[in-house]
């Protein structure tokens, strides 16, 4: 059976019904997940403080590593609408807690919506948010009072010092009404002082003016005269002084 030719015109139609065949490319990426949220936040008082602070504890995102901050807000109540929330703070990745604390009522003369009253709840939620822009769900809201501490912990060693001495002090008292001698050793520079008082109470007016116009008077002449002559090249006069002297 002889070859037919395909003419150009059934040979082009081919071509396309074969390309119309074949699968479309897709160019369409697809979104990126979602960003699994922080849970299980709870907020209690912040220790060692004057009560005007809270602190937050939460367990970070599945999603830790691909998040920028954690991001902390504060709102009325439950139900308020995410306008009426505003953000009171920020936590790096891989952080778990946050401190939130606010002791000023007013700033610039306006009440502080960020302030934190003591002994008064504050609602908090936390989310997490990407460096490209993606937030996390919220945090279920929580509920935290700040109470004032009488006495900071950190500063223990303080107290037991404070202790120590105070004890020394009332040893020292009692073993002096018993008549027991103490030593006390001589400080230098409240003997210099007590012979300078020493001596005051002991010069006559003639000696005293003497001294002011030798240790005072001429002091001031000597440097009034000598400045004009180092004001060209600069220098600084030093005084020296001395009780004993």
């Amino acid at each position: 059976m002889p070859a037919r030719e395909l003419r150009p015109g059934a040979l082009v139609a081919l071509l396309l019904t074969l390309i119309a065949c074949l699968p479309a490319p897709s160019f369409a990426q697809d979104a990126p997940a979602a960003l699994r949220p922080p849970t299980g936040l709870t907020v209690g008082d912040n220790p060692n403080d004057n009560g005007h602070g809270v602190l937050l504890h939460w367990t970070p995102s599945p999603d830790d590593s691909l998040l920028l901050v954690y991001e902390v807000w504060r709102g009325p109540s439950v139900a308020a609408p995410d306008s009426a929330w505003f953000q009171v703070g920020t936590e790096p990745r891989g952080g778990a807690s946050f401190v939130y604390f606010d002791p000023d009522p007013s700033k610039h003369g306006e009440p502080n919506p960020a302030y934190v009253p003591v002994g008064e709840p504050v609602l908090l939620r936390v989310r997490g948010r990407a460096g490209d822009g993606r937030v996390t769900a919220w945090t279920k809201p929580a509920t935290g009072v700040g109470v004032g501490n009488w006495f900071h912990t950190g500063k223990t060693n303080i107290l037991v010092a404070t202790l120590a001495f105070g004890v020394a002090v009332m040893v020292f008292i009692a073993r002096s009404r018993r008549g027991r001698e103490l030593y006390i050793r001589p400080i230098p520079g409240l003997s210099a002082v007590d012979e300078a008082i020493g001596r005051a109470t002991e010069m006559d007016a003639e000696t005293f003016r003497r001294c002011q116009e030798v240790n005072v008077t001429g002091t001031f002449l000597f440097s009034r005269a000598l400045a004009p002559a180092m004001k060209p090249a600069g220098g600084r006069i030093v005084h020296l002084a001395s009780v004993s002297s």
